[in-house]
């Protein structure tokens, strides 16, 4: 996503958690700013961000235990927030579900991941200060993915 929307003639960042992933962006991506960031300690100044694309956001908190997973998952939306623009645009992307269970060969295995409903993530959100605007719920193509399905939601933070 980082690459195609420089490829459109934006001013980029790229972001992960795993050092690994930022090392082989950079290599593919040369021209493209990655950094390593821990996402609840993100590396810039409040305000300072017009827009914010967090896919996989489910992937930032590996607990079972919702309680758990709702204080950490605030938080990220928390620093996003601190970081965003007034007014400015945030797309999440997430696995719906309540908790992860992959198919592997012909068995169902629970990973131990909270993922969270639209509603969740929504009330999330207004919590910490934003505004849904658009909410697509994906499904899985049945010829190239299994379950889950994935939800995007656009949003925008309030003033």
């Amino acid at each position: 996503m980082t690459a195609y929307l420089h490829a459109q003639g934006r001013e980029v960042v790229g972001a992960d958690l795993s050092q690994g992933k930022v090392t082989e962006a950079q290599r593919l991506h040369p021209d493209v700013l990655f950094v390593h960031v821990d996402m609840q300690r993100l590396p810039f100044e409040d305000d300072s961000l017009a827009g914010i694309v967090a896919l996989y956001l489910h992937g930032l908190v590996q607990h079972n235990l919702s309680g758990v997973f709702h204080k950490e998952a605030t938080a990220v939306l928390r620093e996003l927030a601190r970081v965003l623009r007034p007014t400015g645009q945030l797309l999440v992307g997430f696995l719906r579900g309540e908790e992860a269970h992959v198919t592997w060969n012909g068995e169902d295995i629970t990973l131990g991941a909270h993922f969270c409903t639209p509603q969740e993530m929504i009330a999330w959100l207004t919590q910490v200060g934003f505004t849904a605007i658009t909410i697509i719920d994906r499904m899985p193509d049945p010829d190239t993915e299994e379950q889950p399905k994935i939800i995007y939601i656009n949003a925008r933070k309030n003033n």
